[in-house]
């Protein structure tokens, strides 16, 4: 959190609230999205791991809680505010998963014991699958909150091809008041891709033109020495 509010503060910001989702997919390729059951099948899975985990997380915080004999009143039956789609490796083509993955959204909506915790739905693009979550925010832009770009993802050497590269991607979405600037904080990403200054000065000049909505942050966390 603390790399996260030292962005903020570059970017003369500040963090002024956290709104926890569930992660769908994940970082690196051990995980693509591959799916082996028929649409229905793959979606109702989905859905049931999702409303556990929603679930066994506020049982937990509830008996926390309670462990604690915390006075203030927890509202644990609405800690999840929503769900991001972060797969970075697909192996479908862009109508497979456009399919799947807008049916999945659209249900969890749907979920009268869920929608409670759908208050925000957000999609992690990179360049390598930029042209599957293209596909998905198309098909289903009204049930699509946030598009948080990956742009630590890629070369982006100066501010300048960071404008350009946000400016060509609210062409390629049809939109700018959704679209987010990611950054990480994984120390394992070259700045041969993209560091801090090039990032915190690419964000700047494009608040001053009020082009921005907004950046998501990447957290990275890392073992404590031992």
């Amino acid at each position: 959190m603390e790399k996260a509010r030292e962005i903020s503060i570059a970017l003369g910001t500040l963090i002024v609230s956290v709104h926890p989702i569930i992660s769908i997919g994940g970082q690196g390729n051990k995980y693509p999205f591959d799916p082996k059951d028929a649409l229905d099948l793959w979606v109702t899975k989905a859905e049931d791991s999702i409303k556990e985990l929603i679930e066994d997380y506020e049982k937990y915080l509830k008996e926390f809680n309670d462990i604690a004999n915390c006075p203030c009143p927890c509202p644990c039956d609405n800690i999840i505010d929503g769900i991001d789609i972060n797969y970075e490796y697909v192996n479908t083509d862009k109508e497979i998963f456009s399919t799947y993955i807008g049916s999945l959204i659209q249900k969890l909506k749907k979920d009268r014991n869920l929608s409670k915790s759908m208050n925000v739905v957000s999609i992690a693009p990179n360049v390598h699958v930029q042209t599957q979550y293209r596909q998905l925010y198309l098909d289903y832009k009204n049930h699509i909150d946030r598009i948080d770009y990956k742009f630590y993802d890629q070369a982006l050497p100066n501010a300048d091809e960071f404008v350009t590269l946000y400016s060509n991607l609210v062409i390629a979405y049809g939109t700018r008041a959704k679209l987010l600037a990611g950054v990480s904080t994984d120390p394992e990403i070259p700045n041969t891709k993209i560091n801090r200054d090039a990032f915190v000065a690419g964000c700047k000049s494009l608040i001053g033109e009020k082009s921005l909505p907004g950046i998501f942050v990447m957290l990275i966390t890392l073992p404590l020495p031992t």
